[in-house]
């Protein structure tokens, strides 16, 4: 980044198993103004490259003929979803702008691993279709949402629109089959919805802490510190009795070490309605699960009351799901 050096990751294969030294490797693709990485099998394939929709302006639209279909399903570092949560729960489709890192070590904190601005949410249309317009040449992340304005599917690659472009789909993640004709949607006939300026997200410091300082650090002391909320993967911030006993190794590190997509006993890092600290924000648990499901995931435990008027729930949520910023 400038003139200082980060790492440059590239895709090889080996020419020899076991492999020993480097000079095992033959390249793939590595190319110095890239980052190559988690390649997947996939078998060769010809299709047709489609030509770029103009929108006969200079302005960016996307669309879905119906984003209520779906056969999602979850993939590596691409997109997640909540088991446990009926698409059908989707209503509408949250824009995130990210904002590029110029920086070798930025110094935002959050999880999406760059800064993230509201753009804002459009609804869907009665038959599950929305039309939108975004800014041109701009870095966006989409999410699903519920009624509640609650994140139930998530994009995790960024993607933008050229100057001039309309860009449709025909589902949400639909790949099974060809979806509607967009011409046969509302949104072909309807005027977008301009989501065109962003807004900051809400930040542990500005909006977050003053709640938790509020409604919980009278009985949990140790929550008011982001790190000890957001970031600790060991749990060592936890009183003892409180820590969830991930592996059998006598090791603290590995026996209170959680698993991704976790990033603290409170915090899941795709969605606030998998997240405890939201669970017991709200006095139940809202990821569709049930705690006897799994023997080794975060359960909701003992009963909870509900701790937040509905103002600081949703501010909670919304701080969760925009990547909980410090």
């Amino acid at each position: 980044i400038g003139d200082r050096k980060g790492c440059d990751v590239g895709l090889y294969k080996t020419t020899v198993i076991p492999s020993e030294v480097i000079s095992d490797m033959q390249v793939i693709v590595d190319h110095p103004e890239w980052h190559e990485f988690n390649a997947r099998l996939k078998p060769f394939r010809e299709y047709p490259v489609g030509e770029l929709v103009k929108s006969g302006t200079d302005a960016c639209y996307l669309a879905s003929s119906d984003a209520g279909s779906t056969d999602y399903h979850n993939a590596a570092n691409n997109g997640a979803e909540l088991y446990g949560v009926d698409h059908a729960e989707m209503t509408g489709i949250r824009f995130y702008e990210a904002i590029p890192n110029t920086d070798y070590r930025p110094t935002f904190k959050n999880h999406m691993g760059n800064e993230m601005r509201l753009l804002g949410d459009v609804n869907l249309l009665s038959d599950g279709s929305f039309k939108v317009q975004l800014p041109c040449e701009t870095p966006f992340l989409m999410a699903g949402i519920d009624s509640d304005g609650l994140i139930i599917k998530r994009d995790q690659v960024p993607m933008s629109l050229r100057r001039g472009e309309e860009r449709v789909c025909t589902g949400c993640h639909l790949h099974g089959e060809e979806g509607r004709p967009y011409e046969q949607s509302l949104a072909y006939h309807v005027n977008a919805t301009e989501l065109l300026e962003s807004t900051p997200v809400p930040t542990w410091t500005n909006e977050i802490q003053p709640i938790i300082q509020e409604q919980c650090s009278a009985c949990h002391t140790h929550m008011t510190a982001y790190k000890a909320v957001v970031w600790d993967y060991v749990q060592k911030m936890l009183p003892e009795d409180d820590r969830l006993q991930v592996s059998s190794s006598a090791q603290s590190h590995r026996k209170y070490g959680l698993h991704r997509p976790q990033t603290s006993k409170y915090v899941d890092n795709m969605f606030a309605r998998k997240s405890l600290l939201y669970w017991k924000a709200a006095g139940e648990r809202s990821d569709g699960m049930r705690d006897s499901d799994y023997p080794d995931d975060i359960d909701f435990g003992k009963a909870h009351p509900k701790i937040m008027d509905d103002a600081q729930l949703r501010m909670l949520g919304h701080w969760l799901d925009s990547g909980a910023a410090q």
